[in-house]
């Protein structure tokens, strides 16, 4: 699994989006051996500002609340440009069922916190090979 996803990341980036310092340090670290470009940003319009200049960015963890906007409507603009950017959205906020429904949000995944290492590369790895077959 690791190998393949090493393989799929070779020159490409993943945007980590969080406004929460730590967290976003710990994601970098679960994501440290796929050896991809780690990206962070603190808000909407950083990620924003990241997302349009790094055509190289495959993937993007989404914390659904930041500090200057939402998540959800990050999503739908970077999924306008990029359809084929897989985004998997996590959040330590309990989410209502019509949140879990993925067709209402443009998230490919979505991920509760506290976010394990196993659970992370797993969901990675099964959005990853989704987006293989649908090409």
């Amino acid at each position: 699994m690791i190998s393949e996803l090493v393989s799929f990341f070779h020159e490409k980036a993943i945007l980590i989006i969080d406004d929460d310092y730590t967290s976003a340090l710990l994601l970098s670290e679960y994501l440290y051996d796929l050896n991809a470009i780690i990206i962070t940003a603190d808000s909407c319009q950083k990620a924003t500002d990241i997302f349009l200049r790094n055509p190289e960015i495959a993937l993007v963890l989404m914390d659904i609340r930041l500090t200057d906007g939402c998540g959800i409507e990050l999503t739908k603009s970077m999924k306008k440009d990029r359809p084929d950017v897989i985004i998997i959205a996590q959040s330590a906020l309990i989410i209502d069922e019509s949140m879990r429904d993925l067709n209402n949000t443009n998230f490919d995944s979505f991920l509760s916190k506290p976010i394990s290492q196993t659970e992370l590369v797993k969901t990675i790895y099964a959005e990853v090979i989704n987006s293989k077959s649908n090409k």
